[in-house]
């Protein structure tokens, strides 16, 4: 015996004898379904505008209105055009009219008497297609559903939403894309992501990109990556992206956030910060200097004044002249190390040759620094953290790289400053790096805070390639590059 199912669908039985209609009940009982009856077209119908019908077994011999006029009544009802119905007729039913039931509407026929292994057969196949075809329904709602919350869902979002293939043509883009680059979405689709990113960068965005797909599906989305991307006007604005695979190998989407109110906000901190270290660095040299400088000279007119007359205490005189010595070369060391760079727009090539200088005369290494000349750099905030990057390349060049020569470089281009440091150390591996160093980690926040990028490289033969690029650079005049101007026009067009 067959369980009753958790969703019965309904079938209506139309005929005028009711013994028939039990008998059909009794036939049909074992399929799990609603069974519902009628004794006359006009009731058949009045039971199809309460109820969802799945198939109507309909007789063809009734008086006043008979089977093929209840079909055609049926049919007419927009609700009810694809409701299958089969007729069951006598065996002298002509062919005529089986094609009159056909035209109606008719999707089967029953001959009397009806064989109830037949007329199951043929019921459950109708009952069944009905079941799926509500379910298909139902999917296509939730479907329907689900595009509709996810369209919600991207045209609100405040990051911008980019699919790409895997060239790197856009498919998709939502309202937040248009608004951070400043392109029409038809712009957008069907052209290459390079259109969005500044020249110079264009090649560490497809290295990353290729670098992601590589690592397979589990690895995307794990984390984000800092870049710089181009709007319309041209201008640069710092994003933080992430990359996840949707189709493996085939549909890659960005989820791109525009970070220029962060940028400038830690900008401002960061500026702070350099002031207060510059103002204790200029105490400092003013003041605690000044003040081990005369105490220093008064200790020597002291010691004048002891010599030949007591051995002990000109000793004791000379020890704190070398302290004080001692003492003002520590301070002065703190000083300069709060304020590496002058403010002066010469700063930063003063003190990278001094770095240079330094570099060669304690490590006995060759180290060069080449820069045009002249290079004005006005922007401190700017000078001071090119300064540290190179400081801090420098010293990994020494501690791990056991390098015997260190090249320091800014190269002007139309559009970037480029500053390079190589060295030909060991190097690393290719694959092994993975810029997870805490000295690493800091060069790339630094060059990230003046809108600058960082790039790590192999050397050509051995060593290492540090690359910081800094885009939207623009001579001031034909005799002397200046950057700074630039950087500042480029923080203040960006909305906090």
């Amino acid at each position: 015996m067959q369980l009753a199912k958790t969703n019965p669908l309904n079938i209506l039985m139309v005929d005028d004898q009711p013994q028939k209609l039990l008998a059909y009940e009794a036939m049909l009982t074992g399929l799990g379904e609603r069974l519902l009856r009628a004794q006359s077209g006009n009731q058949a119908f009045e039971i199809l505008l309460q109820e969802e019908i799945a198939v109507i077994l309909l007789d063809v011999n009734m008086p006043g209105m008979d089977g093929f006029e209840t079909a055609a009544l049926i049919r007419e009802h927009p609700r009810f055009t694809k409701t299958p119905i089969i007729f069951v007729t006598a065996v002298n039913t002509t062919d005529l009219d089986r094609l009159r039931g056909y035209e109606i509407g008719a999707v089967d026929y029953v001959s009397v008497p009806v064989i109830p292994e037949i007329l199951r057969a043929k019921v459950s196949v109708f009952v069944e297609l009905h079941r799926k075809t509500r379910e298909l329904e139902r999917v296509n709602q939730s479907l329907t559903e689900s595009e509709q919350r996810l369209r919600a869902i991207l045209n609100t979002a405040n990051d911008a939403i980019i699919t790409i293939d895997t060239i790197g043509t856009m498919q998709t883009v939502n309202p937040a894309a248009e608004r951070i680059f400043g392109y029409a979405a038809e712009e957008m689709v069907g052209q290459n992501v390079r259109m969005l990113m500044p020249a110079p960068l264009r090649d560490e965005y497809e290295r990353f990109i290729g670098i992601r797909r590589e690592e397979g599906p589990r690895q995307f989305g794990t984390s984000s990556r800092e870049f710089q991307g181009r709007r319309r006007d041209g201008s640069v604005v710092p994003l933080e992206v992430a990359v996840s695979e949707v189709v493996p190998g085939n549909v890659f989407t960005g989820i791109i956030r525009d970070i220029s109110g962060r940028r400038e906000l830690e900008r401002e901190v960061t500026e702070i910060a350099a002031a207060e270290q510059r103002r204790i660095g200029q105490e400092l040299h003013d003041g605690v200097s000044q003040e081990l400088t005369g105490l220093s000279m008064l200790m020597s007119a002291l010691k004048e004044r002891l010599i030949g007359a007591d051995v002990a205490r000109e000793s004791l005189a000379d020890r704190v002249l070398d302290g004080l010595a001692k003492v003002h070369k520590h301070v002065r060391a703190v000083s300069h190390g709060l304020t590496p760079v002058d403010v002066d727009s010469e700063g930063l090539r003063s003190a990278l040759e001094d770095l240079a200088l330094r570099v060669r005369q304690n490590a006995g290494i060759s180290c060069v620094f080449q820069s045009p000349r002249p290079l004005l750099v006005k922007d401190s905030l700017t000078a001071t953290n090119l300064f540290h990057i190179v400081q801090e390349a420098v010293n990994n060049a020494l501690r791990h790289g056991r390098a015997r020569r260190v090249d320091i470089q800014i190269h002007l281009q139309p559009e970037a400053l480029v500053l390079s440091v190589c060295d030909d150390g060991v190097g690393f591996s290719p694959g092994s790096h993975n810029g997870d160093g805490v000295g690493l980690r800091l060069m790339r926040y630094r060059a990230g805070l003046i809108g600058g990028l960082l790039q790590i490289h192999p050397g050509k033969e051995h060593g290492t390639r540090i690359i910081c690029t800094l885009s939207e650079w623009r001579p001031k005049s034909a005799n002397a590059e200046v950057y700074g101007d630039a950087q500042k026009k480029k923080h203040t067009s960006i909305p906090a």
